[in-house]
Formats: C-alpha cells, structure tokens, sequence
C-alpha cells in the first residue's frame, strides 16, 4: 500500500522499460505508474513497485496482476456504490483510483483517490510583447487544491495529478510540483514531459542535469516527513463547499497572494465559530464574484489590517518581501508554527525577507543538500522577521513559539 503520512516519489512514465525504471529508482521513487502491457511487466530493482494504469474492469485487472504488476491504477466510474464493489473486489490490488472533482467524496478504500486538475506548476511564460494581467509574476500552482483537499478530506492523503506541460523547454516544474505537493499537506503523481523524458533516456546533459536537482528535492522532503503539514497556522479561513470554478479560483488566487488561507467546509458551523473565537478571520465567497483577482486583493487587506496598529498589513501571517516567485504554505502543531516556501522560479542566491506573525523564541531552517541552520530572528512587535540568504527550491521553517 501506499504509505499515508509520509512523502514518497510517485512518477507516472508512459511505457517504461528497464532504463526508464532504472532512472526512476536513481531519482528515489518507490511507485511508478504506466499504461499496462500486453507482455510481463518490465524487471525492476527491489524497493520499487510499478502499477500498471488500466480499464476498471476485472478482466483488466487480473490481466495486470498475471503480468507481474505491483498493483493497479484506475479511473472511476460507474456510481459510487458499484465502484466500492469493484474496488473491493480486487482485494487491495488497485491501489490509486483517479477521481474528478465531484467524485472526491467516492470512499475508495482500501486504494487512494487521486484528483484530476490542477496544473503543470511554475512561472507563466508569456509571449513577447503580451501584456500581463498583474505587474507581478504570474505563478501557476496548486497549492489551494491540496489545501482543499485535507480540508474536506482530513482522513486520507490528499494526491493530485495533473498533465505535463509538453510545450515548454524548462524541467524545473517537476521539482516545482514536488515542493509544492509538499507545502500543500499532500503528494502527486508526478508526469514528466516527453522531452524531459526522451532527453534522460539519450543521457541530454541538460536532462540529466534536472533529474539530479529532483532527486536532491525528493530525498530533501522524503527525510522532511514528520514535518507537520496539515494546517492549521493561517489567521485567514475560507469557507469553501462545492469545488466549482469560482471557488477554485477564489482560493488559487488567495494562495498566489501569500494568503495561505485554511479551508473551512462549509458544513461545519461549529468549526467555523470556532476559528473566529480564536482571534482569526473567517470568510464566506460571494455568489458571485465579478474579480476573483480584485477579491483577493481585498482579503488580503482585510486581514492585513487587522492588527492594533491598524495599518501596515502587519495582521498578515506571512508576508515576503522582494521575493516575487516565492509562496509560503503554514501549518501549526503544538508549540511551533511551521513555514514552507517554495521557489516557483529558479533557485534562488539573492537575500529576501520574510517576516510571521506572533511570538517566537528561535527557529531553525530546513533546506535540500543544507545543514539545518538556526534563525536569527528579528522581533518587530507581534511578529518576527528573518533575512534569509536564498532558497534551494524549497525551505523548511520550523519557529518554536515562547513559552510553549
């Protein structure tokens, strides 16, 4: 089975052979997900298991299973109630069961239900000349889906998959969507281009090149499992039902903001009295909202300004300063507020500020291929700021709060 409170690598590879499993296995995944053969599954090293993506059918499955696969990938169908039947049918063999948005609910058990949607993650690459929409960066992420997800959804992984963006020449995505997964609470299956693809198994050097750095991430956030990442550190709350295109674009917008808002179902009322007995911000969307964008924004002073002060955005819980490509993810566990940023540009070597709402005593960070270093906080009344000196893809930041 999958493991659920750990980070794993989950590459999906179209028809691997033995070399593509091999890289696989260089890079430190332990599942790889492929379109089922008509022959034996390919040999593979010890420690890897390899599922094969078939029709949900039992035939299919026990076509996969003599082959000589691990285990079983499949898209639902049908209604809930005979899907369950089929699933349990197969007696664990189907491990990963591929759901739309309005299946998320589908109990799939004993296998793990994976989210279509999302997108290939990273800097937008707009046309020469093209007029952006912001005079920011324009980041593409799924940070809100996986928060999404552990909220509606708090007992199982929150898994998503999305395709690969086949026209752009840049790899870093994939170690993008890696980190990001991470600083959600959640996992991917992760597919590559095809020309990242083909260029590892040609030995490109550019290819390879990439493929070191995402196994540097991977063996980084792998070691980083019993971080807390199941929320729970945000002041903002969102109160979010149905995953419709508004709502998904409120939230994806919240998260490109620097918000890293908590997701309030919008069923639970006695949760929602309750994160606002705390002291924190709950809101509800809009029928209608004419501008997402311009709705972010005004949360985004909304809760900024609520603090004594009254100005300064200081009520935020995170900010970052000259750091534009960076987005933050919190969590909270008793006695220490946890903070992931992640890198949607390039690894970053320039100094940049953050600063994080309430009072800490220390804190240490976390990143790929770097000793863990303590923090040199700077308190600045009611929240502290730390300078930090660039950001491999993705850091770790563990502050401990006074007297806890």
């Amino acid at each position: 089975m999958l493991l659920t409170g750990t980070f794993t690598l989950i590459l999906a590879w179209p028809a691997p052979d033995t070399a593509a499993l091999r890289l696989c296995r260089e890079a430190g995944a332990e599942f790889v997900v492929s379109r089922a053969s008509a022959g034996q599954a390919p040999a593979r090293e010890n420690g890897l298991q390899l599922l094969a993506e078939t029709s949900a059918d039992g035939a299919s499955i026990e076509r996969a299973r003599a082959s000589g696969y691990d285990g079983a990938a499949v898209t639902a169908a049908g209604t809930e109630a005979e899907f369950k039947r089929f699933i349990q049918a197969q007696k664990g063999f189907v491990k990963l069961v591929y759901v739309k948005p309005d299946q998320l609910g589908w109990d799939v058990t004993p296998a793990r239900a994976v989210l279509r949607g999302g997108m290939w993650p990273g800097l937008q690459q707009a046309s020469l000349g093209e007029a952006g929409a912001t005079e920011r960066p324009w980041l593409n992420g799924n940070l809100h889906l996986y928060a999404y997800m552990r909220a509606l959804h708090p007992s199982r992984e929150a898994l998503l998959s999305f395709p690969a963006d086949e026209k752009t020449a840049r790899y870093e995505g994939a170690e993008i969507a890696l980190a990001e997964a991470f600083a959600g609470g959640g996992n991917v299956v992760l597919a590559l281009p095809e020309m990242y693809r083909t260029g590892l198994l040609k030995g490109d050097e550019r290819a390879l090149s990439a493929w070191k750095r995402l196994a540097q991430v991977a063996a980084f956030l792998t070691q980083q499992s019993g971080v807390p990442r199941a929320g729970g550190g945000a002041r903002l709350g969102i109160v979010a039902g149905k995953l419709d295109e508004q709502t998904e674009e409120v939230l994806n917008l919240a998260y490109r903001n620097n918000l890293s808002p908590e997701i309030l179902p919008a069923g639970g009322a006695e949760r929602i009295s309750r994160f606002g007995q705390e002291g924190r911000m709950a809101v509800r969307i809009p029928e209608t909202v004419l501008d997402p964008s311009e709705f972010a924004r005004d949360l985004k002073e909304k809760v900024g300004l609520a603090n004594p002060a009254g100005r300064g955005l200081n009520g935020l819980a995170l900010r970052v300063w000259n750091a534009s490509t960076v987005l933050g993810a919190l969590h909270r566990t008793a006695g220490s507020r946890v903070v992931v940023l992640v890198s949607y540009g390039r690894w970053m070597d320039q100094d940049f500020l953050i600063g994080v709402r309430g009072d800490y005593s220390g804190g240490v960070m976390a990143q790929p291929d770097v000793a863990e270093q303590e923090l040199d906080l700077m308190q600045r009344g009611g929240r502290v700021e730390v300078n930090l000196k660039g950001l491999k893809r993705v850091a770790v930041i563990t502050l401990k709060e006074k007297g806890k």
